[in-house]
């Protein structure tokens, strides 16, 4: 961090800013964001020097954290109101009564309204603007710490004994994930809830909720048959899975070993409605947290101007919650890190081979998928999809390490944004999307579980194949966007078609893999899905969607 003192005179607001452009010169940010904010840090020392004590000095900070530029104006004096509301901002109440200056001065702290605070503390008035170098470079950190994990992963194995790389593993790279994803789950329940209850109040009415909830649910029906056709398509056509793969378990398994339970429709509805209010929180019961929100935000609606007082408490939460989980988000290039060299280290390239087929069939299936999204947002949306497919690529690298639908929330909704996505739509779409919509999960659970089943000589009938399709879908709606879940979907599975679950550790070494490109097919559903529904409300601004902006 670096600080640097000035006299609170107008006369050194030149100095400031020229000492400021130098500390940010090796920063590497895009134009626009550096023009935006040299001239807020400039109206921001404007208004602090005004509200200064006589022969006081204003402190300047620059400080640079994983790929955010902090800069921090301080100066002794009183408190002030600090222009940065842009709730009812209006152009006309801006230009009267107001001098020119001045109105500059308020519409360029409102247009930053999102990235900068002020606080009085101590006798002294602080304003930080938060900044950011090139939106790319947050990608590249990611790509940096994938190739890194390449690198390790292969060179480990060969200088370092198996003991000390196991305890590496074990020790450290999966407790750092551990720690990763329980800071995730920690605030998904509470996210989920906030975005949904905030959307449906945006609503004037329950038709509007209707209308656009209906669209949303019944793509995300189509796209979940569709995914179990593709899943199951695909296998019939190449049947992946050797049988010759029963050596590599340890033992001679017994196709009976475990009994699963059935999963049965009318359960899943009848276990929407929780008996406490509080459970699904605790729990991350989606379906359940899903139906809380609605009802939540209908009541809400309902109540008139007490629901109001309520409505700006969960707002405040919404934001608290959105920003810790950015925070989390920030430690992304590290996770892929920790998460691609402990794959390496454990499974190694043999595991990895064995089971190549299944794994190569599995990414066809999710190909597939992408270009049917393609193909409905040409016909549905009336849009060009390889435009959603480059501005979305770099959120698909942060949400291949993530591996959780869930946690992928934040950064999808703020995918949507960019694509010119109404809010409105994109808070409900996007968190349901997360639990509903599961068409990689979809096409991962059909070739598995038959290329397991074909592993044993299993050949499952038509009927059956219609079974395992109705159970895959009810699975995927009731299954939460987390890491590792698929498992438990194969464990209900496989004891339904005569497959012993031992089969499971056929495909562990490479599952975290699946896992990966599963999360981001889940997701490139969700958000294809919303865009489609936005263009067809009118609610997608299509030269925000047009634009070169990332």
């Amino acid at each position: 961090m670096a600080k640097w003192t000035f006299d609170a005179k107008n006369e050194e607001i030149p100095h400031i800013m020229k000492t400021l452009e130098m500390a940010i010169s090796g920063f590497r940010m895009d134009p626009p964001v550096r023009a935006k904010t040299l001239l807020a840090v400039e109206e921001s020392a404007v208004l602090l020097i005004e509200h200064s004590r006589d022969n006081s000095r204003v402190r300047l900070d620059v400080r640079r954290t994983l790929g955010d530029v902090a800069i921090s104006l301080t100066a002794p004096g009183e408190s002030f109101p600090f222009t940065m509301e842009t709730s009812g901002f209006s152009l006309e109440e801006e230009l009267s009564g107001s001098d020119t200056e001045s109105f500059i001065r308020n519409v360029v702290l409102k247009s930053y309204a999102g990235d900068i605070r002020y606080r009085h503390k101590n006798g002294r008035n602080i304003v930080r603007i938060l900044t950011a170098r090139s939106p790319r470079f947050f990608l590249y950190q990611t790509l940096a710490g994938l190739a890194l994990a390449l690198i390790c992963g292969i060179i480990m194995p060969i200088v370092c004994p198996r003991s000390v790389n196991v305890w590496i593993t074990d020790t450290i790279l999966r407790n750092f994930q551990t720690v990763f994803l329980n800071g995730l789950k920690m605030v998904v329940a509470p996210l989920v809830f906030l975005s949904i209850v905030g959307s449906i109040t945006q609503f004037s009415n329950l038709k509007d909720i209707g209308r656009i909830g209906g669209k949303i649910l019944l793509l995300y029906a189509i796209t979940s048959v569709i995914a179990v056709c593709v899943g199951i398509g695909i296998f019939l056509l190449i049947k992946p899975g050797n049988p010759s793969l029963i050596r590599l378990l340890p033992a001679t398994p017994t196709v009976n070993a475990v009994e699963a339970g059935r999963i049965s429709l009318l359960d899943t509805f009848v276990g929407i409605v929780p008996d406490n209010f509080l459970r699904p929180f605790v729990e991350s019961q989606m379906l359940q947290l899903i139906f809380l929100a609605i009802i939540t935000g209908i009541a809400i609606n309902a109540v008139g101007e007490k629901g109001k007082i309520v409505l700006t408490l969960l707002d405040s939460l919404s934001e608290i919650f959105m920003y810790i989980m950015k925070l989390f988000l920030k430690m992304v290039p590290l996770v892929v890190f920790c998460s691609m060299l402990a794959t390496m280290l454990s499974t190694g390239i043999e595991a990895f081979t064995s089971v190549l087929s299944i794994f190569c069939t599995i990414l066809l299936g999710f190909f597939i998928m992408m270009v049917i999204y393609c193909l409905m947002i040409a016909a549905l949306g009336r849009l060009n999809p390889l435009v959603l497919l480059r501005k979305y690529f770099s959120t698909m690298i942060q949400v291949f390490s993530l591996s959780s639908s869930s946690a992928s929330i934040p950064l999808n909704m703020d995918a949507c944004d960019k694509l010119g996505v109404a809010r409105k739509i994109y808070s409900l779409s996007i968190p349901l999307g997360a639990t509903l919509n599961m068409d990689g999960t979809c096409v991962c659970l059909s070739v598995m579980s038959l290329s397991l089943a074909h592993v044993f000589g299993v050949s499952p009938t038509a009927s059956e194949l219609v079974q395992i399709a109705i159970t895959i879908i009810i699975l995927s709606m009731g299954m939460p966007g987390i890491p590792g879940i698929m498992l438990i979907g194969l464990n209900m599975l496989l004891p339904q078609i005569n497959v012993p679950l031992d089969a499971i550790a056929l495909v562990m070494g490479v599952y975290v893999l699946i896992d990966m490109n599963e999360t981001v097919s889940n997701c490139l559903g969700d958000v294809s899905t919303t865009v489609i529904v936005a263009s067809s409300e009118k609610m997608l601004d299509r030269k925000v969607y047009y634009s070169d902006k990332k």
